[in-house]
Parts: C-alpha cells; sequence; structure tokens
C-alpha cells in the first residue's frame, strides 16, 4: 500500500514537472525578462483547472500587476516577428483569450493564405497570430460585442496591422439579428429577440482562404451554409460548442465535402478546437 502512495507521488511530481517544463517553454518567445515572466504566468493560469480557484486567483493577480492601470501588455515573438498582447487589465476574459495564444493552441496552414477571415474576433490575438504568420494576407475581422470590438482595433493599432474590421457576427446569411451579451468570453448572435440588434454577415470565400470561427454555436448555422453552396475555405479553424451533444454533426459534414479533421478525438467534451483542411480538388 505504502509502495502504491509512493509511485502515486512520484507519478504526480513528474506531471507537475512536465507541466513547469512546458509553462516555461512558452515563455521562453516573451521578449526580455518581464515578458518571458508575464508570458509565464498567462500561460499556467489558463492551463489550470478552474477548480483550483485559489491557485488562479494567485496567478491571476500576479498578471494584474504587470498593468499600467487600464491594460496590461506582453511582447512576445511569433514566426520571429515581436508583437504585442494589449488585454485589459482586471479582464479575466482577456486573460483566459491571452494565455489561449500563449500555449500556442492552433494549427498553422501548411500554405499561404490569400485572405484570413475572423470571426468572433474578440480582442483580436488570433489576428495578430495569423497576421504575424501570413502578413501579406488580407485580414478580415468580424466582431459583434462593443467592448472587445474597441480592444480588437486597439491591439490592429498597437501592431500596425492593416485589416478590414466589422462590429457584425457572421451567419448563415446576410441579416440583422440579436446579440447577447454574457461574459467577454461568450456573447453571442441568435435569432432569439433580445434588447440589441446586430448586422451579421455570411462570409465571402475566395480562394486559398483561411476562416477562423469562434462564434459561440453560430458555427452550425454558418458552416452547412458555406458548404453545402460549395464554398469551401481551404482551411478552417474552429472552436466547436456543445461538442459532446452536437459535435458530430459538424465533423460528419466536414468529412463529407473532402475535409481532413486535426483535434476533436475526445468526444466527452463540451467544446473542442479542431482544424481542417481541404486540398484544392
Amino acid at each position: 500500500m505504502q509502495s502504491d502512495g509512493n509511485h502515486f507521488d512520484l507519478r504526480m511530481t513528474l506531471l507537475r514537472l512536465r507541466n513547469l517544463l512546458m509553462m516555461l517553454g512558452y515563455a521562453r518567445r516573451g521578449v526580455g525578462l518581464r515578458n518571458k515572466r508575464l508570458l509565464f504566468f498567462l500561460a499556467s493560469f489558463g492551463a489550470i483547472n478552474p477548480e483550483r480557484i485559489l491557485l488562479r486567483h494567485w496567478f491571476q493577480d500576479r498578471i494584474h500587476r504587470y498593468g499600467d492601470g487600464k491594460f496590461v501588455e506582453v511582447i512576445l515573438r511569433l514566426g520571429g516577428t515581436p508583437v504585442v498582447f494589449s488585454l485589459r487589465q482586471g479582464n479575466e476574459g482577456d486573460y483566459l483569450v491571452g494565455s489561449e495564444f500563449a500555449r500556442d493552441i492552433y494549427e498553422i496552414p501548411d500554405f499561404t493564405p490569400e485572405s484570413i477571415l475572423d470571426g468572433g474576433a474578440n480582442i483580436g490575438l488570433f489576428s495578430i497570430f495569423a497576421s504575424a504568420m501570413f502578413p501579406r494576407a488580407r485580414l478580415i475581422c468580424y466582431e459583434p460585442d462593443p467592448a472587445n470590438f474597441e480592444q480588437l482595433q486597439r491591439n490592429l493599432k498597437v501592431n500596425g496591422i492593416r485589416s478590414e474590421y466589422h462590429r457584425a457576427g457572421l451567419w448563415k446569411e446576410t441579416t440583422t439579428l440579436y446579440y447577447h451579451s454574457r461574459t467577454s468570453r461568450t456573447g453571442f448572435v441568435s435569432e432569439e429577440p433580445s434588447q440589441v440588434t446586430i448586422p451579421c454577415i455570411r462570409p465571402e470565400i475566395g480562394p486559398n482562404c483561411w476562416l477562423k470561427l469562434d462564434v459561440e454555436t453560430a458555427e452550425y448555422e454558418i458552416l452547412p451554409s458555406l458548404l453545402n453552396a460549395g464554398d469551401y475555405p481551404r482551411w478552417i479553424t474552429m472552436e466547436i460548442h456543445h461538442y459532446k451533444s452536437r459535435g458530430h454533426f459538424l465533423t460528419e459534414l466536414l468529412s463529407r465535402h473532402g475535409y481532413t479533421l486535426k483535434g476533436g478525438e475526445d468526444k466527452s467534451v463540451s467544446y473542442v478546437n479542431v482544424s481542417a483542411f481541404r486540398n484544392r480538388a
């Protein structure tokens, strides 16, 4: 019994050491010691189980201390290019989004996109990431939340990124719908009435298009509309919501239309990030 306990302690120690080394690896992309430390705190914050409330608060407080009273800004290298992630100080949603990009969760297309469509752009960190990878691609951003849209514009400006940006949602058709605000990470558009109307756009898919969707269940409206009409993004980066109960609908749809998927192996989770790519033919 004691031997089993020792083995468990050893496994836990090795797991913690592995996680620490991973966070230190992510932190190496920070420009200078200050940004390396901040990147370590950001990466760690999002990787901690939400149930570990005290530990998450500790990391959140460390991130907060790097702010200037309004923003926390971290400088890191993406593809060899220094970029700035500007996060609203004290905004847990921004810190979580920053953590995702600190941990490098997105697959990069194996071709050079002509256009990049950022659906559900939030505060613009994906746009910064994609622009650093493919600076000559046409970048178009869509974000319905007014506060996030303002921070999106700030992030694009701070990084000198030329982009088209629209305070709008994406949908299966171009129309006017309703915006429902939950938090800075989970506002959504739907046909259910609310006090806030929002223009919604059916995205135009050109050749060699990289489409990113983080649209809080609107992917179940947008993707079938595009694929069934033969509008095929060459690469799709997408967060699928309600994955356990409904995700198979989208993964099967993508497979039927000739896409190869990466990610989404765990069918029991509520949401998941996947990449899907399709050859020209």
